[in-house]
């Protein structure tokens, strides 16, 4: 037990972030039935965990990922996480390629809610979808560039 390898990741860990009020929690729900093959987190969920440190919250949803990873899915994360707040830890060496989407929208949509749930989990989810065959998480299906 105690002498195999660590193994390797390859399935992408999806992150959904954005600021205060853009919708990250909302569609979370959403998300989770347009994107079955994937398993589907509110970051909230443990944030009583940061008390003992951000790192370690943080830290605990890569190790999560990589859980749900080796189960053959993907796990797509909705939170205020940043790119670099993620790659600067040390479990991130256990997972495959990271890939953030950045939920941002003019203040005035957000506070008149123009857009619904519904159609910004769709887009998001065939942002998911589209990157979800691609070797590193990448453009995948003929899809333009990050």
């Amino acid at each position: 037990m105690g002498d195999s390898a660590p193994l390797e990741i390859e399935l992408a860990l999806f992150v959904v972030t954005g600021t205060s009020g853009a919708g990250k929690t909302t569609i979370t729900q959403p998300l989770r039935r347009l994107l079955p093959e994937c398993v589907v987190f509110e970051t909230d969920a443990i944030l009583s965990m940061a008390t003992i440190g951000w790192d370690a919250w943080r830290s605990t949803w890569l190790l999560v990922a990589r859980e749900v990873a080796l189960g053959g899915r993907a796990t797509v994360l909705t939170g205020s996480l940043t790119p670099d707040q993620m790659r600067r830890l040390p479990a991130r060496k256990l997972m495959g390629p990271l890939r953030f989407a950045n939920l941002d929208c003019p203040d005035h949509v957000l506070a008149e809610g123009v857009l619904g749930a519904g159609e910004v989990a769709e887009q998001v989810a065939g942002w998911v979808k589209g990157r979800l065959d691609a070797p590193d998480g990448g453009p995948g299906r003929g899809e333009p560039g990050r």
